[in-house]
């Protein structure tokens, strides 16, 4: 898929195929998106994807006065999830009209979630269930949500800069395939290893681009354990070798993934290369010394660090003195022996990972 030039309609295609991803993956029968129209407060279906059988109610649902359901509004303003698992059950603060509405569609169940950037609400996307109730797990609402900030981190690009537009249209097609990951570690270790990349990487003479790719990369650099079967992922003992020989197939899966979308900085190459070591040891290629990139060595020992630091289903967390002996253990055979000593040097200064919930890639 390739995003340079790419126009209005190649965006809302983009768009349109991530619908239909979600609504394939998840088992909703109805999937769209709702844009509010700032001069005059209604909000309106602009994109919809049904699944086989299901009536379409775009054009049904145009220019809704917000007066109508100010509720709902309300919430999708503040940013608020919307979670009805009965709309037969629906309270009376929902209003009788929204009520009428939902039924008139034949929703049992629905989940919504706020389209935004920064302080700027776009709309929601929704997920219906039709031919029956539905819950949603926690993991999946949170990942949902997630997509809901990167379509609008998209929509602001497409207002924007031209080169944002074409990096988040990009985006939207990985945390689609994101939704496919059931291993619940995986998102918030992504986060914290970017934050150590993001200190580390203050060390080295790369360029803001260079930075910002390294910073990207962090954050999707386990993309390809999508292909991993969730009972290996979370085995609560030890892999045997033919289970890690599954687990080691990730960066290249992660590679093909990325390497068609047209990112301003080389991720997939990052990705693919963050498992290699410098004796040759590593995986999938066995690249040594100079054949890796500097940000694939970065991204390396921050993965190491934040995995042994952190509690793991196989087995408690264990901590950061060891994590630290681990990559000191390895320096100059495994890790580039500066990137180790700079990632001592901000963990004895004190670096402590944070927990940030809705994370999104930014180009900012």
């Amino acid at each position: 898929m390739d995003l340079i030039g790419t126009t209005s309609k190649e965006f809302g295609d983009i768009i349109d195929s991530g619908l239909r991803r979600i609504g394939e993956f998840t088992g909703v029968d109805r999937v769209y998106i709702f844009k509010i129209d700032e001069n005059d407060n209604t909000l309106s279906n602009t994109q919809e994807w049904c699944a086989k059988g299901i009536t379409p109610q775009i054009n049904n649902l145009q220019k809704i006065p917000k007066e109508k359901v100010p509720f709902w509004f309300k919430k999708i303003i503040h940013h608020q999830e919307i979670y009805i698992a009965s709309v037969n059950g629906m309270g009376e603060e929902w209003g009788e009209a929204l009520k009428e509405t939902l039924e008139a569609q034949n929703i049992q169940s629905l989940l919504v979630e706020s389209i935004f950037y920064k302080d700027t609400t776009f709309g929601f996307i929704g997920f219906d269930s039709v031919n029956n109730k539905r819950s949603w797990q926690k993991e999946e609402r949170r990942l949902l949500r997630l997509a809901g900030n990167i379509i609008g981190e998209a929509y602001h690009g497409m207002a924007a800069e031209k080169k944002i537009q074409k990096a988040f249209a990009g985006t939207i097609e990985i945390i689609m395939s994101m939704l496919e990951v059931r291993y619940a570690y995986t998102t918030g270790h992504q986060r914290r290893v970017a934050q150590l990349t993001d200190k580390i990487a203050d060390n080295f003479p790369l360029s803001n681009k260079d930075k910002k790719g390294l910073e990207v990369a962090s954050k999707i650099h386990d993309i390809g354990k999508i292909i991993l079967p969730a009972e290996i992922l979370s085995k609560p003992t030890k892999l045997t070798d033919l289970e890690f020989d599954h687990i080691k197939q990730h960066p290249t899966v992660g590679y093909k993934i990325l390497e068609k979308i047209s990112f301003p900085w080389p991720v997939a190459e990052i990705i693919l290369q963050h498992h290699e070591r410098l004796d040759g040891s590593g995986y999938p290629q066995g690249l040594k010394k100079d054949e890796i990139s500097l940000e694939a060595k970065i991204l390396a020992v921050a993965d190491v660090v934040e995995a042994m630091s952190s509690q793991r289903p196989h087995r408690p967390a264990l901590g950061m003195k060891d994590a630290l002996n681990e990559i000191k253990k390895y320096r100059g055979k495994y890790f580039k022996p500066d990137v180790v000593d700079a990632c001592v040097d901000i963990i004895e200064s004190g670096f402590k990972f944070m927990e940030v919930e809705g994370t999104v890639l930014s180009t900012e």
